[in-house]
């Protein structure tokens, strides 16, 4: 492996539920499961690479949103009707070149794993791996 090289990987996973629209104890526990899941994965992931960053967010749409290019009087859902809610995170790495896809293995191992253990339902993750280059700096 050649350390001198600045070049790297960049993969982002995004993981993420669907959450119902009301506040029961059934969603409440998915929330507090999949946050759990995240804090297990991570701990897991930083063991292959080093380090990575990660960021949660809840998404919300509703058909009473008028700024949405999807609102129009032909919309089949009643005016607050929420068309989906989710929560996310996604989760950053950077690595060499040369161990990108042993990453990329253990990833889907690890967060399949993990998805069993709390039975989270996903299925679908995303993966966008880019290339950068690295420069660092002392402050």
């Amino acid at each position: 492996m050649d350390t001198n090289t600045n070049d790297r990987i960049i993969w982002h996973f995004t993981l993420g539920i669907s959450i119902n629209t009301n506040n029961d104890k059934n969603n409440i526990n998915n929330e507090i499961n999949f946050k759990n899941a995240i804090i297990e994965i991570t701990d897991e992931l930083t063991k292959y690479s080093g380090g990575l960053t990660y960021n949660y967010s809840y998404g919300t749409w509703d058909s009473s949103d008028t700024n949405s290019i999807y609102n129009n009087n032909n919309c089949d859902y009643n005016d607050n009707a929420i068309i989906e809610r989710n929560l996310n995170c996604i989760i950053s790495i950077i690595i060499y070149k040369e161990h990108a896809t042993k990453l990329y293995d253990n990833v889907k191992i690890i967060i399949q794993t993990i998805n069993n253990k709390y039975k989270l339902g996903m299925k679908y993750i995303q993966a966008i791996k880019t290339i950068g280059t690295a420069h660092h700096f002392i402050i």
